[in-house]
């Protein structure tokens, strides 16, 4: 999954979607999501990266991601090769 291409984020976290219309803001840990998918990060490598930047459960930081990507799902930003998340399965 990828953050589309044309969606605009600035440094205090502002979203815009410009095929929608739709603008939100993202805290730090969204922002670093969001850089991490247009990287192509995978959804288990962006876990890896943030288990270490931040001091934070393991378990909850996979629910905190998951529940940013169906956010980002439900503004039509991200662009997929599937409805499932790859990397982890969140229990």
């Amino acid at each position: 999954m990828r953050f589309i291409k044309d969606a605009a984020i600035n440094e205090n976290g502002l979203v815009f979607n410009p095929f929608t219309g739709d603008s939100f803001i993202v805290n730090d840990m969204g922002k670093t999501i969001i850089d991490y998918l247009k990287k192509n990060s995978s959804v288990e490598e962006i876990r890896d990266k943030l288990f270490e930047q931040y001091d934070v459960e393991l378990r909850v930081l996979e629910h905190d991601i998951y529940d940013f990507l169906e956010k980002l799902k439900t503004y039509h930003l991200l662009e997929q090769e599937n409805d499932k998340h790859k990397g982890f399965e969140i229990v």
